[in-house]
């Protein structure tokens, strides 16, 4: 490895000012502000000169590399202060990025046992009840929900079926859960969105209601007219919808959009009779 002091009092350096134009040796002792001691990069050094005496690529261009520090010193003795590419030192980072690669692997191999040190499948148990039940009541402050909903949202968390049946069970028992009341509210909303006796009942089975609750329920509304009222309020938005259409698109846009609210086909029938004339 070559002394860059050494070298320098063996081979003057030539005034950069009375340098040849054009000439292959190029010096780079006024380029930015290094690391060297008067802020001159390789000290003045000829590039030329440099790669004559066998000096790596990388220990020019900069202050500290022109004093003999090789990458495979700078690799055994860690990071290294004021040691960069061309243009780094302007940025104030100090080191190379692969300096800073090799400084973090050095670290995480100093902790062998730091990615074990915690595993999340350790603070998880599917038979913890008390942590199921706290699941379970975050559940319920979020929006109402039905014993059957409640139930498969914390086997889908992952616990175990016989914890999510206690805890859903316990809170029934205190009232927390009522699957009549959840319906009954389900079936106003359905109602409130010209949906049809068949249409809240697919809804209450898909929010997990079970299904004597959903037919007991969906009876009750029909008796009181919920769903004849919702039909006709449907009847009336689809003729204002379509006025000034043949009556035969008009009855199409009917019956398309009673099907898919799940009423039943007399009462359609009756609506078209009287609306659409």
């Amino acid at each position: 490895m070559i002394d860059a002091k050494e070298f320098l009092a063996a081979h003057p350096v030539p005034d950069p000012a009375h340098s040849v134009p054009g000439s292959a040796m190029r010096f780079d002792g006024d380029r930015g502000r290094g690391p060297g001691e008067d802020g001159a990069r390789g000290e003045g050094v000829p590039n030329a000169v440099m790669r004559d005496e066998g000096m790596h690529d990388s220990e020019m261009h900069c202050g500290v590399r022109g004093f003999g520090i090789s990458d495979a010193d700078r690799a055994d003795d860690g990071p290294y202060v004021g040691v960069a590419r061309r243009g780094s030192a302007r940025r104030g980072t100090g080191m190379r990025r692969s300096g800073r690669r090799r400084a973090v692997d050095r670290a995480v191999a100093s902790f062998p046992d730091a990615a074990d040190a915690f595993d999340p499948a350790d603070a998880f148990d599917p038979a913890d009840e008390d942590a199921c039940r706290e699941a379970a009541l975050r559940l319920l402050d979020a929006a109402a929900r039905s014993s059957g909903s409640l139930r498969r949202r914390l086997t889908d968390k992952g616990y175990a079926a016989p914890v999510a049946d206690a805890v859903v069970e316990r809170l029934v028992q205190v009232r927390l859960i009522d699957d009549l009341a959840y319906a009954r509210d389900v079936t106003r909303h359905c109602a409130g969105r010209d949906m049809g006796s068949r249409g809240a009942f697919e809804e209450l089975l898909r929010r997990g209601v079970a299904r004597d609750v959903a037919s007991r329920v969906v009876a009750e509304a029909e008796s009181d007219g919920v769903f004849e009222d919702a039909a006709w309020e449907l009847g009336r938005k689809v003729a204002c919808r379509t006025e000034g259409l043949e009556r035969a698109a008009r009855l199409r846009r009917l019956w398309a959009a009673g099907g898919r609210k799940g009423h039943d086909a007399e009462t359609l029938r009756r609506i078209a009779q009287e609306l659409f004339v």
